[in-house]
Formats: structure tokens, C-alpha cells, sequence
């Protein structure tokens, strides 16, 4: 059998992720009867059925799954080959857009979107923040070349995921005379009242756990997707919330705020690095990473 693009292979690769042909069409901007035909001369080529299909869903045969290793193997392996020219040209160019968990935009992205800018000021870069769903979402549809989020708790087809930093999470509330900004467990605190993620989100199911576990008395708890919003809260009332070194690593922004390190058992922030396996990594984008990495860790020891 003779592939006539790699676009063929892109194609199949969606359906596989998605399990869905319309959404396939809608990634690859072409039409599900586009999608169809081309599903359909693969496997007339290979002789061999990939998928089952009906109207409810799409699953992959056992010959599907091998072909869709096969496809990821020989994407990479083509932007590998075009790779090998880009060590000739001078400096970086090029546009990247990078999805970021509040977390990493609070303090971290600033000075290493400074510093990469400085280093390389023909790059242009395009940063989205969002909660894991979404960023996760714009990466299937190839709208960030990258996202950092919290781990996730299931394996997602078609994803490449890579530990990025754990940071040390604390109990975050109004100042008050007295109150010291030494560690806490939660579990000698009673009533409290929690601003936290919303409930579908990797990090408020990791944070449900560690209160369940460990016998946290919450007398309430409400979703606030909001940073800022959690922290103006906060500020102005008795109720509390829980944020990563990285989030309260500038002492001077969080001088109307106590924060205590959760301690007896820690409590940590696991962020990863995902992105698609069919895609490599563009050199400016792997740069920025790095530069976001340097600046992350020096926040985490910061408040060390």
C-alpha cells in the first residue's frame, strides 16, 4: 500500500482520539463525508477493517489500534525529518500559543515571558489560561502547541504527558493579629469554610481526597474557578482557600493574607506538561518550556 499524504494519516489519527467522525472533521477542517471516504479507501488499501462503526460510536479494532501506533511512530518521525534544516537558520523564529493553569500565570510566567522574549524577540508568543477541561480541550483541537495543568488522574488517548513541578500547597487566609504563617494541619482546624476548584477538576478531587482521608472537619465549601475572585473573598472574610507555592510565592502581593505551609501529611501541587503525541515539540516552544521550569523552581524555593 502507498500513502498519497500524511494528511491521510491525520485523518484517521482524529477519528481514533475522538471516536467520532464529525469531530474529526471539525479538527482537520474537512467534511465527516470527507472523513468517511478517507477511513474508507485505508482500509480498502490495507484489506483490513480498522473500525466499527454505527451510529453511537466508533471503536477501533485490534489491526486499528496497531495502525494507530504505526500512524503516531510516522507524524513524529515527518516533523523530525523537517526538524533536522531548522539548526541552520539564525535564531528562533516562529509563533507558539501555550495553555497555563492560574497557577503558572500568577508569578512564574511573567519573568520567563521576559526573559524568553529578550532571548528571542522574533518569536511570537500567545499565552491562554485556563482549568484543565478546557486547555485540554484546546489542545485536541490543536490550539496551544502545549498546556501545563494539574496531573491527570486518567490515561487520555493521543496525549503525551511529562512531569512538569510539584509545589507545596497552603491554607490561605485574611490576616489577622496573632495568627502565625508557620505550618497547619488541617485536621486540628474546625468549621471551615473553603473556597475550592470545582468538583470536576483534577485538583479539587485530589484536594476532596486528602480532606476525606485525613479527617478534615468543612463546614462549607463553594467552587470558585476565579483566582483573584478566591482571593478577594478571602481578603474580606473568614472564609478560606488553598493555593500552591507558586500561586503565594510573593510575599509583598499576599500582605493582607496568612499563609500556612499544610503539613502532617503535606499537601502538593503535581503539574504536568501535555501535548500530542502525533505532534514534536517546535525548538521555541521546548525553549519557553525551560525557561518557565527555571522560573517555577526558583519560586518554589523562594518560599522555602
Amino acid at each position: 500500500m502507498k500513502l498519497r499524504s500524511f494528511r491521510e494519516l491525520e485523518i484517521y489519527v482524529a477519528v481514533y482520539e475522538h471516536r467520532s467522525f464529525t469531530i474529526a472533521a471539525q479538527t482537520r477542517n474537512t467534511t465527516q463525508s470527507g472523513v468517511s471516504q478517507t477511513i474508507k479507501l485505508l482500509e480498502q488499501a490495507l484489506g483490513v477493517r480498522l473500525l466499527f462503526r454505527d451510529r453511537k460510536q466508533v471503536v477501533p479494532t485490534p489491526a486499528g489500534d496497531r495502525f494507530y501506533t504505526a500512524c503516531i511512530a510516522a507524524l513524529r518521525s515527518g516533523q523530525m525529518a523537517e526538524a533536522t534544516v531548522e539548526t541552520f537558520r539564525h535564531g528562533m523564529d516562529g509563533k507558539m500559543t501555550v495553555g497555563l493553569v492560574p497557577a503558572i500565570t500568577r508569578c512564574a510566567l511573567a519573568p520567563a515571558f521576559l526573559r524568553f522574549s529578550q532571548a528571542h524577540p522574533n518569536v511570537s508568543i500567545r499565552i491562554m489560561q485556563g482549568y484543565s477541561s478546557e486547555l485540554l480541550r484546546q489542545l485536541y483541537a490543536e490550539a496551544v502547541d502545549f498546556a501545563i495543568v494539574p496531573a491527570l488522574a486518567d490515561t487520555t488517548p493521543g496525549l503525551s504527558v511529562r512531569p512538569f513541578i510539584t509545589s507545596p500547597e497552603s491554607l490561605v487566609t485574611a490576616r489577622q493579629p496573632g495568627r502565625q504563617s508557620g505550618p497547619i494541619r488541617l485536621s486540628e482546624l474546625s468549621d471551615l469554610k473553603l473556597l475550592l476548584p470545582s468538583p470536576e477538576t483534577p485538583r479539587r478531587r485530589k484536594l476532596d481526597a486528602y480532606m476525606a482521608l485525613n479527617k478534615v472537619s468543612v463546614a462549607q465549601i463553594r467552587a470558585m474557578d476565579s483566582l483573584t475572585g478566591a482571593l478577594s473573598i478571602v481578603r474580606d472574610s473568614d472564609w478560606a482557600t488553598i493555593f500552591s507555592t507558586l500561586v503565594v510565592s510573593d510575599k509583598n502581593d499576599f500582605a493582607d493574607y496568612t499563609v500556612q505551609p499544610i503539613a502532617d501529611p503535606s499537601l502538593s501541587l503535581d503539574l504536568v506538561v501535555i501535548e500530542l503525541q502525533r505532534k514534536r515539540m517546535a525548538p521555541p516552544a521546548e525553549n519557553f518550556l525551560s525557561f518557565l521550569f527555571e522560573e517555577a523552581t526558583r519560586l518554589n524555593a523562594s518560599w522555602s
